[in-house]
């Protein structure tokens, strides 16, 4: 992204830092250095993640046979990836500064596709597992900003959708002048996370604008656009069609060298993890 444009993104929409325990947190876990006493430190110092944490490792998903009540007993039954992705969960929810029926869907939508971009990765082999979830959870964060900028704003965007067959690119730009991708890439630039995510929330509404990119960040934006498409299948958070920006379905299948039954099988691992993960990172 050009730098006048992201300085026009700054200028017109309120986008927050990254709360500086989440960076924290997310630094440490990526460290192989690092401890689950070094993570469960850091989490300490935010009280409401101190309770989403404990709450989950002691939930019916980890099945643990006795109570969990220090930090470092639930960090280690949680794992590094998972704490990780709870604070960067954490960190994209304080953008939803207009709760409401809205964003709870583009909340579901965004742990769908995190969880089927993971799974396209496993059955691709050539991008992290890991990397693809976070993508997939951060794919749609432009779509918080434009809904509290302009609530009512938004809403014609979504009708627009629905009456017109408009992609979400298209019927952004229409209505606001800029559309949900290059406002995500602008968060996470000013978030300081790395720039191969960024490339992936730009362009995964696009990749065919990315042919000449490193393979790291092609294969991350296709496992994005792939786990995006099978959640608007599923309908996961989502109530209209995918609209295409261009033939990237089967540019993405063809970057990460998947056949047809691969697919579908994706599609059938995502609908069996869906509904646990979304407990997690509601």
């Amino acid at each position: 992204m050009g730098e006048e444009l992201e300085a026009v993104i700054f200028r017109v929409f309120d986008i927050p830092p990254m709360p500086a325990v989440a960076l924290r947190i997310i630094d440490t876990a990526d460290n192989k250095e690092a401890s689950a006493a070094d993570l469960a430190e850091l989490i300490n110092a935010d009280p409401g993640l101190v309770t989403k944490t404990l709450r989950i490792a002691n939930s019916s998903l980890f099945s643990t046979a006795n109570e969990i009540e220090s930090l470092h007993q639930a960090v280690v039954t949680l794992g590094f990836k998972t704490v990780k992705n709870l604070a960067i969960a954490a960190s994209t929810r304080i953008l939803s500064r207009t709760p409401g029926k809205v964003e709870e869907d583009l909340w579901r939508h965004c742990v769908g596709t995190a969880v089927a971009a993971s799974c396209v990765a496993l059955k691709s082999r050539r991008i992290s597992a890991d990397e693809a979830f976070t993508a997939g959870l951060l794919h749609d964060v432009g779509k918080f900003i434009l809904h509290t900028h302009d609530p009512e704003r938004y809403e014609q965007v979504l009708q627009l959708r629905r009456e017109s067959g408009m992609s979400s690119v298209a019927a952004e730009f229409e209505m606001f002048g800029f559309d949900h991708t290059a406002i995500g890439a602008a968060v996470l630039r000013r978030w300081s996370l790395p720039e191969d995510l960024a490339g992936a929330v730009r362009f995964h509404e696009n990749i065919s604008i990315l042919r000449a990119a490193k393979p790291q960040v092609l294969n991350l934006t296709a496992a994005t656009n792939l786990g995006n498409r099978i959640a608007y299948t599923l309908k996961l958070g989502v109530d209209v069609p995918y609209a295409d920006t261009g033939d990237t379905q089967q540019a993405a299948v063809s970057i990460l060298a998947l056949q047809p039954e691969d697919v579908l099988d994706v599609i059938d691992d995502t609908k069996s993890m869906y509904e646990e993960e979304i407990k997690i990172f509601s």
